[in-house]
């Protein structure tokens, strides 16, 4: 069960991450 919620919150900040590093990138293709 532990295992379960720690790889669903993994998945989760590794998705944040890089919706992050995709919004960055777009900002500095717009500047």
């Amino acid at each position: 069960m532990f295992c379960k919620a720690w790889a669903t919150h993994r998945v989760r900040m590794n998705t944040h991450t890089k919706k992050k590093t995709l919004h960055l990138l777009f900002k500095s293709l717009i500047a």
